[in-house]
């Protein structure tokens, strides 16, 4: 997935409602991105999970397995 402008306004979002680190802002903002019923994030990170979760996205917390 390309970078793009919108991308980039989506990750500054989630890093300042979510208190996400700026990798972690584009992971947010890619997934969230992209469509699909079948789509799962997985991430060690509470802060990305939750941003996730709340977000209404199917996640799977690496930590637990």
């Amino acid at each position: 997935m390309d970078l793009t402008a919108d991308l980039v306004v989506s990750a500054a979002d989630a890093a300042r409602s979510s208190a996400l680190r700026g990798y972690d802002a584009v992971h947010c903002a890619t997934a969230t991105a992209l469509e699909g019923s079948d789509l799962v994030a997985a991430a060690g990170g509470g802060r990305l999970l939750a941003a996730w979760r709340s977000a209404g996205m199917n996640v799977v917390d690496i930590d637990d397995q």
